[in-house]
């Protein structure tokens, strides 16, 4: 096989749902949230401690954007495992539950994937130290928006569901800056909050619109349309 012919193949839908592909995918992605909540845990005992143990599922933001996407990808796999694939080529409808969980991981995968990494950045112009933690966690949130972009494409997701995606992840927003549950920042981007949140709100708003685009884009593709 040429490289041309195996390029093609590694981006080919038979791949990328193929079971090995799936496991793989979930098992990793699923690493990377349980790490992920480590990371945000000294956060989540001061939230709960000092502030309120009800909005401890406002705080974790990659972590619970590479959780849902790890769902969204286990009703891939779970799909392939019953034979029913053929369903996205015809658009097949899905339950409001899956729908969301799709919709809610294209979007916050998108969003903080690009957040961290303009945040980390941000802080290391202002003379935050770079760490190797840095590029770690730059290289991880990169490959978040990388995967939910290529998988997005086998996502079923309707406006209904990204209507009330869209209604969580602003809430999400104003709730951390109204309520100081933002992950924590370095001290160096502090004077800058305002600039922050407004690039919160942002980010947002694009990813939205890129998950609303992923359903224009599949609805153009389906049959008799």
């Amino acid at each position: 096989m040429s490289i041309r012919g195996l390029w093609r193949w590694f981006w080919s839908q038979e791949n990328l749902l193929s079971r090995w592909m799936l496991h793989t995918l979930i098992v990793v992605v699923g690493l990377g949230t349980v790490y992920g909540y480590y990371w945000y845990w000294n956060q989540l005992v001061d939230t709960f401690y000092h502030i309120s143990p009800w909005l401890l599922p406002i705080v974790p933001d990659s972590p619970t954007a590479s959780l849902f996407f790890t769902f969204a990808v286990l009703y891939l796999a779970y799909d392939r495992h019953r034979g029913r694939l053929g369903g996205i080529e015809q658009g097949a409808r899905i339950g409001f539950v899956r729908g969301f969980v799709e919709a809610f991981a294209m979007v916050t995968m998108v969003k903080y994937g690009i957040w961290a990494v303009v945040i980390i950045y941000w802080a290391y112009a202002l003379g935050e130290p770079y760490h190797w933690q840095h590029g770690m966690l730059t290289a991880s949130h990169l490959a978040m928006v990388f995967a939910a972009c290529v998988y997005g494409r086998f996502f079923r997701y309707r406006l209904l569901h990204l209507a009330w995606v869209a209604l969580w992840t602003i809430m999400n927003d104003i709730i951390d800056y109204r309520l100081a549950v933002y992950p924590w920042l370095s001290r160096h981007l502090l004077p800058y909050l305002a600039d922050v949140e407004r690039f919160t709100f942002v980010m947002s708003i694009a990813s939205i619109a890129l998950a609303a685009l992923y359903i224009c884009l599949r609805q153009r593709k389906l049959p008799g349309t």
